[in-house]
Formats: structure tokens, C-alpha cells, sequence
């Protein structure tokens, strides 16, 4: 069963519909339901081979991201503490 998914408006699906449906003329389809599985397979291909790919990556660029974050605060941190360290010396020191 054929189900659409709404994730295939966001991205720029239709060269895989219509290079679907022209696969399908191309192999003598030419009952409606049969070029619509076609195309239903070309989408369901797409879907798990680009849409979820994009995703990933998309995933895995946030988690670098937020470690970075992370990494920075952690630096920012250090440098705050080691300021106020040598001006606790030197205040200890007058």
C-alpha cells in the first residue's frame, strides 16, 4: 500500500515523481495503479536513501555543534578561573 508522505513537499520531490512515472511508460505500464507503484517505489527509495541521509547528517552536524558549544563554554570557564586566580594573587600579594 502507497502511503504520501508530507516530508516529500518540504523537499524537492518532483524530478523523482516524474522520472518514476517515465520509468514506468519506458516499461510498458500503462495502467494508472501500476505507473503510481512506480512511482511509489522510486519515492520510498528516495525517502530512505536522500531524505534519511539528509537527516543524519543534519543530526550529526547539531551534536558537533553543541559539543563545540560545550568545548567553548569549557574554555571560556578555564580562562575566567585563571584570570581571577592571578588577580587573587596579586591581590593577596598588596
Amino acid at each position: 500500500m502507497f502511503f504520501f508522505e508530507a516530508s516529500w513537499l518540504e523537499e524537492n520531490c518532483e524530478e523523482v515523481v516524474k522520472e518514476g512515472w517515465e520509468q514506468g511508460e519506458s516499461e510498458g505500464l500503462v495502467k494508472i495503479d501500476q505507473l503510481i507503484g512506480r512511482v511509489a517505489g522510486n519515492l520510498s527509495w528516495w525517502s530512505s536513501n536522500v531524505l534519511w541521509g539528509l537527516e543524519k547528517k543534519r543530526k550529526k552536524t547539531k551534536k558537533d555543534l553543541d559539543a563545540a558549544d560545550v568545548n567553548l563554554f569549557q574554555r571560556m570557564v578555564f580562562q575566567k578561573r585563571r584570570c581571577l586566580g592571578s588577580s587573587l594573587v596579586r591581590w593577596r600579594s598588596k
